[in-house]
């Protein structure tokens, strides 16, 4: 981290100096627009206000103040500002997270509590079994692991193969009758028969790796981690260009990815994912359980538990697969139901937070690094070249203020860059099986269809809906 950080402080200082080279050397690279500027809107005032010496004089001799009650004086000054505040923002936040994406932390000394490992599983025989297996396969105790799978309501073969299971470890098979149905109320019914100190959320059709537990639970001995998680890759990522794309998205943000990963890098917050994450039992238990009217358990627990001013841990190799819907019929149902909750969540945590300006800003951030990534890579590439253009062609068609276009052209050129090295890295980190360049468009849309859902809230499901792959 210090590396990242020198670097970063050197990022910023170069390109500091180089912005201010490029807005006080305009005045000899784009004379015929400023003459041009300046016969037509600042001769009333005396100088050209980019020309620092002129505008240091102005400054000693009270002219700058004039100049800013000129309205045409002010706004372009207002512009020049505001130009400098897009583009460091842009460049160098985007930059900054490029950098704090470099390495991914020296493991932590092993760690074992006690886990009980609640595992919702309603009509799952196609995967309840495998999952089992990758459960019992775990390189940890297993005289301190329970596995609770929660049958309840199943017509199939799935408490049947949960039960014979059971005879190589620790399973017990829970099929009381649920008061509501679904997953938040399946976790409150294992969450009220758990024992152990720690609690493991695992779906179905969450395949973990061999080591995946011993990883995730690490980070619990550290001070003030209320919480860790792990990253959920795509199994059947190669089926179609959707499941590609989902696998892209979870590499990002949406499994368990390089955004979770630089939160946790930067000490800021971010919500947990609904499996393959752990939380102590005494802190589910002080927020009354699991809500089993919550269409997003997840994102319910992951704001109570924010309220206690503590962080959740991302751990890049307790790593999960997973099999994702294959269909867009079966995937809107299902981002729905994400969206519904989350604006629910939302509008609750709004009215309980003790600290909303703190609940405010960590949303913003939340938008930005989510969709900012996705979306900069297109948008700003199209603007940026745009520009460029304007700026060649720009003098051809009498428009000789259009040469400066090559200026706000790297306002989103820049970013664009940063945005798309994210990204890369994020496919290479966690979506190992999925190129980022072949399936970056099936990416893009996928992010723009959960943009018009969200801009366009969808209706509120009644009750919470098992998601079905195919």
């Amino acid at each position: 981290m210090r590396l990242v950080r020198k670097l970063t402080q050197s990022l910023i200082i170069a390109a500091i100096l180089w912005y201010l080279i490029v807005i006080f050397g305009m005045y000899s690279f784009v004379e015929p627009q400023i003459s041009f500027l300046y016969s037509n809107f600042y001769n009333p005032l005396g100088f050209w206000p980019i020309n620092p010496q002129l505008l240091i004089d102005s400054i000693f001799s009270g002219a700058l103040l004039n100049a800013l009650l000129n309205p045409v004086f002010f706004l372009t000054f207002l512009l020049l500002t505001l130009m400098f505040i897009v583009f460091f923002w842009h460049s160098f936040y985007f930059g900054y997270l490029f950098l704090s994406s470099m390495g991914i932390g020296k493991p932590l000394p092993p760690y074992e509590p006690s886990v009980s490992i609640l595992l919702p599983a309603l009509n799952e025989e196609r995967y309840i079994g495998g999952t089992l297996d990758a459960l019992l396969s775990q390189n940890y105790p297993m005289d301190k692991l329970e596995i609770l799978v929660i049958a309840s309501g199943s017509t199939d073969n799935t408490a049947k193969i949960a039960k014979e299971k059971g005879k190589r470890g620790p399973i017990k098979v829970l099929t009381k009758a649920l008061p509501l149905k679904g997953k938040p109320s399946a976790l409150r019914l294992g969450l009220s028969q758990a024992k152990h100190e720690v609690i493991l959320i695992c779906d179905a059709e969450t395949r973990l790796e061999p080591d995946a537990l011993s990883h995730l639970v690490r980070p619990m001995q550290l001070e003030g981690v209320l919480a860790t998680q792990g990253s959920n890759q795509v199994e059947n990522a190669g089926v179609n260009k959707l499941t590609r794309a989902q696998a892209l998205a979870n590499a990002w943000h949406d499994g368990g990815g390089l955004y979770q990963e630089l939160q946790t890098k930067r000490g800021r917050p971010f919500f947990l994912l609904g499996k393959n994450y752990c939380v102590r039992k005494k802190l589910l238990d002080k927020l009354g359980g699991y809500d089993g009217k919550a269409l997003t358990e997840d994102i319910r627990v992951s704001f109570q538990l924010l309220e206690m001013e503590g962080r959740f841990a991302f751990v890049p190799r307790a790593r999960a697969w997973e099999d994702v819907p294959t269909s867009m019929d079966v995937l809107a149902k299902q981002r729905a139901r994400w969206t519904a909750g989350w604006n629910i969540e939302n509008s609750r945590r709004m009215e309980v937070t003790k600290n909303k300006r703190k609940a405010i800003f960590g949303m913003l951030e939340f938008l930005v690094m989510a969709n900012f990534v996705a979306f900069y890579p297109f948008f700003g590439t199209i603007i940026g070249l745009s520009l460029f253009l304007l700026a060649y062609l720009g003098p051809s068609f009498g428009l000789p203020w259009a040469t400066n276009g090559w200026l706000f052209g790297l306002i989103f050129i820049v970013p664009a860059i940063f945005c798309t090295l994210l990204l890369m890295v994020s496919a290479r980190r966690y979506a190992k099986r999925t190129g980022l360049i072949m399936s970056f468009y099936s990416f893009f849309k996928l992010y723009w269809f959960m943009f018009r859902t969200a801009m366009r809230p969808p209706e509120v499901p009644e009750t919470w809906e098992k998601t079905e792959k195919e």
